[in-house]
């Protein structure tokens, strides 16, 4: 596999060790520095089970020093994250969390809140992009910021629709993903093969989208980080 003609510009660093004794069975630039691609996923999950363990559990609060009279509570809930990633579309995850919570609260006895709901992430550092990543990527769903408290994993949908060929095509993101939207994507004639890129701007949150979409297109939809 190493000497394969498809990795004549490849870089290959392995290292294999004993989990007995610790000692080498075989290594291939075991000493090299390179930047980790996905297999680094492995790495990490090691680390957090071994730091938290295997049956840790991410924790979200809903707190509050306000009085609750006649069901009304009188100041704001705080929800508190701890970090749950799980919080998110697949199978239903989040409207099931949301259901908990207004359990929760009813069975507190609150029925309306006369004040703020305040989300809370401080539990994190409030830089949730990792070193080295990609600037030309951060727009991208696989690199989605993380947060102590985030929903569908930190992730937004933009969607793309046709319109009438030499018109704007329509441009849309899901509310809360804290950019302003630039529609440059342009309606061509029908058959044309959809030709969509979209850019987050370093300097201010902006989403500029462009490219071109055919008249016949079936909606297009893409994952996008959020701010």
């Amino acid at each position: 596999v190493f000497t394969a003609p498809i990795m004549a510009r490849g870089v290959w660093g392995v290292d294999i060790r004993s989990l007995d004794t610790g000692e080498p069975l075989f290594e291939l630039n075991a000493g090299r520095l390179m930047m980790p691609a996905s297999n680094m996923k492995i790495l990490t999950v090691a680390a957090a089970a071994d730091a938290l363990g295997w049956d840790y559990v991410f924790t979200t609060t809903l707190e509050t020093s306000a009085p609750v009279t006649d069901g009304v509570l009188m100041g704001d809930l705080i929800v508190r994250g701890g970090g749950d990633p799980t919080i998110n579309s697949r199978d239903q995850r989040a409207a099931a969390v949301l259901d908990e919570w207004v359990a929760a609260l009813l069975s507190a006895g609150i029925q309306k809140i006369d004040g703020r709901i305040i989300g809370d992430d401080q539990r994190f550092d409030d830089e949730g992009i990792g070193p080295g990543w990609a600037w030309d990527s951060l727009q991208f769903g696989y690199a989605a910021p993380v947060g102590a408290l985030q929903f569908n994993e930190n992730l937004s949908t933009l969607t793309i629709r046709p319109a009438v060929a030499g018109q704007p095509a329509q441009v849309m993101l899901t509310p809360g993903a804290g950019f302003t939207l630039i529609n440059r994507v342009a309606t061509v004639a029908s058959g044309a093969t959809p030709s969509i890129d979209y850019r987050r701007r370093l300097d201010q949150p902006v989403l500029e989208v462009t490219g071109s979409i055919g008249a016949d297109s079936a909606t297009l939809e893409r994952a996008v980080a959020v701010v």
